[in-house]
């Protein structure tokens, strides 16, 4: 029969400490987790390859270790309102902005903790949105059913393996992608060095003027788009936000359409890129430098713009520590390769055939992802096991 705990009576809570300058880290050590870092290791990456303090070091800044098994959430800033959570594989160092909860009760497994504060979701403890933050006392009050350990185990299994389905699709997806660029090189050559000697222009000369406006002087609702609007790892649009023109933000300024790419002048290493799929009218934001192309093959240059080579190359061009951004003229001055358009053609029917199984893969995804969310939310209702779940 279950039983009602609160966290503080079967873990021990804490929060890590501040991060280390730059010149503190080194190639040996334990590796120094941030909350930036939740989303990349829960999508896969190996821990070890965060950057890592060593011994000494750790000791004379007193930083605080995550023992392994436990489990991570921001509890500052805004990445508290993300509810990632992640449970450690390894020992490791936490910057002060994460919650820290490490089982110490035979009660109950690491994998189900982990699962429950999922499920929880940290940010509903959240007191006041505009100033994000979440109390490590309010996280020790929070109250859990316990189950049995064969229950836990059984409820682990069961979501262990919808992750599993969920991460082999996911890799299709990016292997299908990285397809992609692979057909770009073969036929086109590297265009960093154009190995096979294509002509060249700059993207200015393949591109239309984008219509400038005041969405203050309109009285309509207005569709618009900002870089919270991308997502940077499939690089597709995912949010378009509402407002009546009036309200619409001050970097509401550029009138944008189906088939415009979008190009991030703030943080270009974060290569948030997108192009509009949908039909219909939007309004950009100026933090943006939008192509319309023109003489040209609109996939090509989407996909080339999309490579590793042409982010890096905006980025060596980034002003300002603090808020490092680049010029839209940096952008529209880049030179890139021009093949013949009929090789461009040819590239961009292949392209076509890949995005529709991506599509096809992402719409499964998205199956998978709600069926995923079912089974969460029956595994903390005590409904999991009274009713078969095909997974």
């Amino acid at each position: 029969m279950n039983h009602k705990v609160k966290l503080k009576d079967i873990a021990i809570i804490s929060s890590g400490s501040n991060a280390p300058k730059k010149e503190y880290f080194s190639k040996s050590g334990l590796p120094f987790i941030r909350a930036g870092h939740l989303e990349s290791l829960i999508d896969g990456l190996d821990i070890r390859n965060l950057p890592k303090v060593n011994d000494v070091t750790s000791k004379n800044l007193k930083l605080k270790k995550a023992p392994k098994g436990s489990v991570l959430f921001a509890k500052s800033g805004m990445s508290c309102k993300k509810n990632r959570v992640y449970k450690t594989n390894d020992e490791s160092f936490i910057v002060n902005h994460l919650a820290c909860i490490t089982p110490e009760s035979e009660n109950i497994t690491n994998d189900y903790l982990k699962y429950f504060i999922e499920w929880y979701k940290p940010s509903r403890l959240i007191r006041d949105e505009s100033y994000p933050s979440i109390r490590l006392s309010d996280i020790s009050n929070i109250e859990l059913e316990l189950p049995s350990l064969s229950t836990q185990s059984k409820i682990t299994k069961t979501l262990n393996l919808a992750v599993k389905i969920i991460q082999i699709r996911q890799q299709q997806i990016e292997a299908l992608s990285a397809l992609k660029q692979s057909i770009f090189l073969n036929m086109f050559g590297d265009p960093r060095v154009n190995d096979k000697e294509w002509s060249t222009v700059t993207i200015k000369q393949l591109s239309e003027e984008i219509t400038q406006i005041n969405p203050k002087k309109l009285d309509e609702k207005v569709n618009y788009l900002d870089i919270s609007s991308i997502n940077n790892r499939n690089n597709e649009i995912n949010q378009v936000h509402q407002y009546h023109s009036s309200e619409a933000p001050s970097r509401a300024r550029q009138k944008v359409k189906q088939g415009d790419i979008l190009i991030s002048t703030v943080r270009p290493n974060l290569k948030n890129i997108a192009r509009i799929e949908l039909a219909g009218e939007y309004i950009a934001s100026s933090g943006f430098c939008v192509i319309r192309t023109k003489e040209v093959d609109q996939l090509f240059l989407y996909e080339l713009i999309k490579l590793d080579y042409f982010t890096e190359e905006l980025t060596k061009l980034t002003t300002g520590a603090n808020y490092p951004a680049i010029k839209k003229s940096d952008v529209l001055n880049q030179k890139i390769i021009l093949p013949s358009i009929e090789l461009q053609n040819k590239f961009s029917e292949r392209i076509k055939v890949i995005n529709k199984q991506i599509n096809l893969l992402s719409k499964s995804l998205e199956q998978i992802n709600l069926l995923y969310d079912s089974i969460l939310h029956k595994a903390f209702n005590d409904e999991l096991f009274k009713e078969d779940i095909n997974v």
